[in-house]
């Protein structure tokens, strides 16, 4: 468990300030921790609970031409196995793949925040550790999310598009993100409402049409249930909650605030969806999307709290929350066992 613990503490501690760093020697050290968690995250071995799947997926990829890769599900992730598979690699060739692309995404949209350091903490508890280790493409999905997100605030409509076909390459659910192009700043209302119209029914077409009967049986008729879910609902809500009571406090561009009032109110909505829904998986695999926002109010509190003197202890206060959910996590989760002990690959397969 040492090694979650000192992936938590060194942001953590860095998010306090104690030592002051110019601006490069800080992108310095973001990119040393980000090389870092692509190590721990991409050479796991044996942690998580869906560690036997993703094996089965490796062998299946094992022997199949390249066009068969590309027609199989998550295509992108599908491809990735067929080329281990070729170069006579391991699933670590497979996680490590993924792992650069969500550590690099998770990076460059926490670069961007005004605490990245303190963003960056919030993230191990659960983003890195819990999802990143066991969600192996929807990671990679999430870490292309980041990214589109950044284009997203800089009202970049086709950049914020490509990388959501990207990310539905790796796991299809963010196909349902297409419709926040919407909330893109445009001078011409009109052709961005029908070239998203265009993306989103093209891709449906392409991702969704010849599975979603599968997709309906399996979580709506099936009633998937997922241990956790309302936890991860609520982890969303919380910060949601905050940013609409104090929305006025924070300094964000007219064009960002309207994006994450509009993801505010949509983190909302998942509580009375997970009320009404016959599967809670359904809904958790999507609210997995809208985790950005405890990234991004949380690092904005401290400093929208500026007026009111509580800046190092809104940090603070922030920091042991997210500790306590690590501890109750690894000490309360019926699956914590599969991430413990940490193991390295190198140190395990000869």
């Amino acid at each position: 468990m040492l090694t979650y613990w000192l992936l938590f503490l060194w942001p953590a501690i860095a998010s306090l300030n104690i030592l002051r760093m110019t601006n490069f020697a800080s992108r310095v050290f973001l990119s040393i921790f980000g090389i870092c968690l692509v190590f721990i995250i991409g050479l796991r071995f044996q942690v998580g609970v869906d560690w036997d799947n993703y094996l089965v997926h490796l062998d299946d990829a094992i022997g199949i031409s390249f066009i068969e890769a590309l027609q199989g599900k998550d295509s992108a992730y599908a491809v990735l196995n067929w080329c281990a598979g070729l170069l006579g690699a391991g699933v670590w060739f497979v996680n490590f793949s993924c792992a650069i692309i969500f550590a690099f995404g998770l990076v460059y949209f926490c670069a961007k925040l005004p605490s990245p350091w303190l963003a960056l903490a919030v993230s191990i508890p659960y983003i890195s550790i819990v999802f990143a280790m066991n969600y192996t493409r929807q990671a990679a999905a999430f870490g292309l999310f980041l990214l589109a997100l950044v284009e997203l605030q800089k009202s970049k409509l086709l950049p914020f598009l490509v990388l959501i076909i990207l990310a539905a390459l790796f796991h299809k659910s963010a196909i349902l993100l297409i419709p926040l192009g919407l909330l893109i700043n445009s001078r011409n209302k009109i052709l961005t409402f029908f070239a998203i119209a265009f993306f989103a029914v093209t891709s449906f077409v392409v991702f969704l049409l010849e599975t979603k009967d599968a997709l309906i049986n399996q979580y709506i008729s099936g009633e998937m249930v997922s241990d956790g879910a309302w936890i991860r609902v609520i982890m969303n809500a919380i910060p949601a909650v905050i940013f609409l009571m104090l929305r006025d406090r924070f300094t964000l561009k007219k064009d960002q605030r309207r994006i994450y009032v509009f993801l505010s109110f949509l983190s909302l909505l998942f509580i009375p969806l997970m009320v009404i829904s016959p599967s809670s998986t359904a809904v958790d695999r999507v609210a997995l999307f809208l985790m950005p926002i405890q990234l991004y109010i949380f690092s904005q509190l401290p400093t929208a709290l500026r007026s009111w003197g509580i800046i190092r202890i809104s940090t603070v206060s922030i920091l042991i929350g997210y500790a306590v959910v690590m501890y109750v996590w690894f000490e309360f989760s019926m699956f914590s066992f599969s991430w413990l002990p940490y193991r390295f690959y190198p140190f395990e397969v000869n």
